[in-house]
């Protein structure tokens, strides 16, 4: 089989939207230098890190369910939870923990702290 993509017009209408939005988020934040290109179909990007999930709150941000260990009521089940990627595509297992939580989240909903508690 073959699979053929190609984006629409309107897609890359929004994709420099999206770009336009990057710059003005940078340059608000201080940056003084800026690139950006037209959009490379030969590589992709998945975001990752930054929450690390983790046992130790001293040196994680979530634990193994991906919930805050400082903030209560806060769970974050996205490929941020990951401290490195693999070389592969990261969204099956993104989904499988995303799931995996969820059910830890509604099994055990009666005995979830609430914010404030």
């Amino acid at each position: 089989p073959k699979l053929l993509y190609k984006s629409s017009e309107n897609t890359e209408k929004l994709i420099k939207w999206h770009v336009a939005r990057a710059v003005e988020a940078h340059e608000a934040a201080g940056a003084t230098s800026i690139e950006t290109t037209e959009l490379m179909r030969d590589c992709g990007w998945h975001l990752l890190g930054t929450t690390k999930m983790g046992n130790d709150p001293q040196t994680s941000v979530v634990n193994e369910w991906g919930a805050a260990h400082d903030c209560p009521n806060l769970v974050i089940i996205d490929g941020s939870v990951f401290t490195t990627s693999s070389g592969m595509n990261p969204t099956a297992t993104i989904m499988a923990n995303a799931l995996r939580s969820i059910r830890h989240l509604v099994e055990n909903r009666a005995t979830q702290p609430m914010s404030g508690e």
